[in-house]
């Protein structure tokens, strides 16, 4: 493909432009001034001015436009041949739970107090996982959800700008905490885990309704079901009437059977969760081929069963095809799922088949599971587009 020459304007409109990501890629628009360079090629890449209140970032490149990675950049506007060009948009309609973590050599029995040690607090929620991780993807995501006017949502509005998750559409509620989540661990691995939801029981149907620019701008939403079902359903209708597609992340799961999914595009359960949505008990031994056939009956145009190792095993009108997992050495797989959707999400958005965005998700799922931590498990996307191809080849 020949060479262009791209003029690029960026308004990143950050309220601490001197604010360096921790662990972001070399690439990322977020130094102090001058220039960045990227490790991958042997040339000047961007170059940071400021001006007044805001930093511009004006990039001239010579290269093709449609060999550049998608960046996570977390405002983009661009101007190529005089039209006006966007990134396409995730919104995560979700839940965020700041997690209250702790250590023990024995958890505590009824009425017991025992000395814990390592105590730490970590970003958590499903909708908030979903939305660093798209957004890392290269997605242009906003966080659509309810917390409380409390320390824990002024810790969660600095990763979310720390991120690049647009977070103008951050409700917050008038009584209630933000979501919080208290985890003991103890030295051989079991837990005790104990969640209030706080604020984000709160977010409403009307709350969507109000913000209905935000889910009409949007080529995907993701809900998972931290959040009321009404309003993970609302959201779904909303999207589908303006064209959007919405994925149903049933986690924690709910009995679906008497529930209209006719305008969901992708029901996105784990095995566990698929059993729970068909009110089957955890340990029913239906195949999984026959769970995700039921599950497409209740209405999505898509169920996707996610099975680990297993990979994903994916149902539409078309039948069944079982995609396999990517090869990787996992250590911990807690906010694979998480992932998985984010990458989903980001697939579809930008316009690319089920298949591959399944494979997508796979690829950033899979790969989450070699590191411990959720947030800094989620790999950025010239690592998953490295990775991405085994999946593809599988497919062919």
């Amino acid at each position: 493909m020949a060479q262009a020459l791209l003029t690029v304007l960026f308004d990143l409109q950050l309220s601490h432009p001197t604010t360096e990501l921790e662990g972001a890629p070399p690439f990322a628009p977020f130094a102090k001034g001058g220039l960045l360079r990227s490790k991958a090629a042997n040339f000047p890449l961007f170059t940071l001015l400021s001006a007044s209140s805001s930093l511009f970032l004006r990039v001239l490149c010579v290269n093709s436009f449609f060999s550049l990675p998608a960046y996570n950049f977390p405002r983009n506007h661009v101007l190529m041949h005089g039209v006006h060009i966007t990134r396409r948009r995730v919104t995560i309609i979700g839940s965020y739970i700041v997690a209250l973590v702790m250590d023990m050599d024995r958890l505590p029995i009824e009425g017991e107090t025992v000395v814990g040690r390592d105590f730490h607090t970590t970003f958590g929620g499903k909708g908030s996982n979903a939305a660093v991780s798209a957004a890392r993807l290269g997605a242009e995501t906003f966080f659509l959800g309810k917390v409380g006017r409390d320390s824990f949502a002024a810790d969660f509005i600095t990763m979310l700008d720390r991120e690049g998750v647009h977070r103008e559409k951050v409700l917050y509620s008038p009584n209630l905490p933000t979501g919080v989540g208290i985890i003991l661990f103890n030295s051989i691995g079991t837990n005790l885990i104990a969640i209030d939801p706080g604020a984000n029981t709160q977010l409403s149907p009307a709350d969507l309704e109000e913000h209905l620019e935000t889910i009409r701008e949007s080529s995907v939403i993701v809900s998972p079901l931290e959040i009321p079902l009404a309003t993970a359903l609302a959201g779904a209708r909303l999207a589908k009437e303006h064209g959007v597609k919405a994925i149903l992340n049933p986690a924690p799961a709910c009995d679906l059977r008497h529930t209209d999914l006719s305008c969901v595009f992708a029901l996105t359960p784990n095995e566990t969760e698929a059993r729970t949505c068909l009110g089957l008990p955890a340990a029913d031994p239906a195949p999984d081929e026959e769970l995700a056939a039921a599950l497409l009956a209740l209405g999505p145009e898509h169920v996707m069963l996610t099975r680990g190792a297993q990979g994903v095993l994916w149902a539409s009108r078309h039948g069944l095809k079982k995609i396999p997992a990517l090869k990787v050495n996992p250590i911990d797989t807690v906010g694979a799922g998480d992932a998985f959707n984010a990458g989903l999400a980001v697939g579809l958005s930008e316009n690319e088949s089920v298949p591959h965005s399944i494979a997508l998700g796979i690829t950033a799922g899979s790969l989450s599971t070699e590191k411990r931590e959720t947030l800094a498990s989620y790999p950025y996307r010239p690592e998953v587009d490295q990775r991405l191809p085994e999946i593809l080849d599988a497919l062919r």
